[in-house]
C-alpha cells in the first residue's frame, strides 16, 4: 500500500500477511528485495577505504576503493550462497549497519543522487534471471571513524 498526499512526505510500505502462509524459494525471495546500500567512505585514522552495508552490517576495507568494493561483493555474494545453502535469508540479513552508517549513507545520496552506482551480485541459482542489485555511495561525508 501506498499513500501520499503530497510530493513533501515520506512513505511507508505495509503488507499484511500470515507468515505461516508464505512458503517460497531463496531465489523468488532474492527477486523480490530492494537494492542493498552500501556506503563507501575513506577512514583518516586508519588510511584505508571502508565499505558499509546498510542493510546486512557487512563491512570491507581496502586499500582502494575497488578492493574495499570487490571485498564486500565477496563477502555478500558468500552470505547469498549460504542463503541459498540453509534456504534461509538469516545469513545475509542477520544485522543491519549502526544508525550513524544509516545517516551517512542518506546525506551522501542526498548530496550527490548521480554518484550511485550499481554493483551485480552474483546469485547462485543459474535460473535467476537478475542479479540482486546493490546501490554504493562513494565519497566524503561527515565521519568519525570511530562511529563505525
Amino acid at each position: 500500500m501506498q499513500f501520499s498526499t503530497t510530493p513533501n512526505v515520506l512513505q511507508a510500505k505495509l503488507i499484511v500477511t500470515n507468515a505461516k502462509e508464505i512458503d517460497m524459494d531463496i531465489g523468488e525471495l532474492l527477486k523480490n528485495i530492494d537494492p542493498l546500500r552500501l556506503l563507501a567512505e575513506y577512514d583518516e585514522e586508519d588510511q584505508s577505504y571502508v565499505v558499509y552495508c546498510v542493510d546486512t552490517g557487512a563491512v570491507a576495507t581496502g586499500n582502494s576503493p575497488a578492493e574495499a568494493q570487490a571485498l564486500i561483493k565477496r563477502i555478500l555474494e558468500n552470505d547469498i550462497r549460504i542463503a541459498f545453502e540453509t534456504n534461509s535469508l538469516e545469513s545475509l540479513f542477520h544485522s543491519n549497519a549502526s544508525p550513524e552508517v544509516k545517516i551517512r549513507w542518506i546525506e551522501a545520496k542526498t548530496a550527490n543522487p548521480n554518484k550511485v552506482q550499481t554493483i551485480t551480485l552474483d546469485v547462485p541459482d543459474a535460473t535467476q534471471k537478475r542479479g540482486v542489485q546493490s546501490e554504493l555511495r562513494v565519497g566524503k561525508t561527515r565521519h568519525s571513524s570511530s562511529a563505525a
